[in-house]
């Protein structure tokens, strides 16, 4: 027993805890959401470039949200809207006309808030880990796991860490065409549902880095929202 306690965390293997027992956590964590109201806060850096947004947010279970972007001058940039069936979209950026488009709602829109926070979709990074070899699972402090699996580039591993008590991805670097990573600076606890309120997505390739941090407010979680707010206006 005691040779445990003083071997440093980091290096203890998990033999109880799998891939699919982690990646179920998420998923139970995601699928409590049925609706959600919030803002984000966004900050993009491109190139060293500073860009900064707001982005009002509806969504309720399975494919009905609304997503309206605002400058930080008040100026409504984007409107998209998704009354379960059909998408309805309106631009006011570079050279796109303020014409609403809309267009058929072909499949179920899976993991939406995950998106939002994390700039991609959680199905990837599941499919990753189930399609690549020489997965490892390492016990890091408290209730985090890192999944460690090759990421086809010799010297280099993909990793995502896992709050198995959460159910949250709370770091990832995944290597595909471009170098994708997040890491995950708060969560907060609405009821039995674990949120990621403060992130930091990074998109790496080798013509040019994005960073871009994400902070929720103002987040109403299972809370009704009626359906004519997921009207185009």
């Amino acid at each position: 027993m005691f040779i445990l306690l003083i071997t440093p965390v980091r290096e203890i293997k998990s033999e109880t805890i799998g891939v699919e027992d982690l990646l179920g956590k998420v998923r139970t964590n995601l699928n409590a959401i049925d609706n959600l109201r919030g803002k984000i806060e966004v900050r993009h850096i491109i190139a060293g470039k500073e860009m900064r947004h707001t982005i009002e947010v509806l969504y309720k279970k399975p494919n009905k949200f609304k997503i309206v972007s605002i400058s930080s001058t008040g100026i409504i940039l984007m409107n998209v809207v998704s009354d379960g069936e059909n998408l309805y979209s309106q631009f006011n950026i570079l050279d796109r006309d303020d014409k609403i488009r809309k267009e058929k709602i072909d499949k179920r829109i899976e993991y939406f808030i995950f998106q939002m926070s994390y700039y991609t979709n959680f199905n990837l990074i599941s499919e990753i880990i189930h399609t690549r070899n020489n997965i490892e699972i390492i016990k890091q402090t408290g209730s985090i796991y890192k999944i460690e699996l090759d990421s086809g580039r010799e010297g280099e591993k993909d990793e995502v860490w896992i709050d198995y008590e959460k159910g949250i991805i709370t770091r990832f670097k995944i290597i595909q065409a471009s170098k994708i990573s997040a890491e995950v600076k708060e969560i907060k606890g609405y009821g039995n549902i674990y949120f990621p309120v403060d992130i930091k997505n990074e998109n790496m390739t080798n013509k040019i880095d994005i960073v871009t941090e994400i902070k929720w407010e103002y987040i109403e979680i299972n809370k009704a929202i009626e359906e004519k707010e997921f009207k185009m206006e």
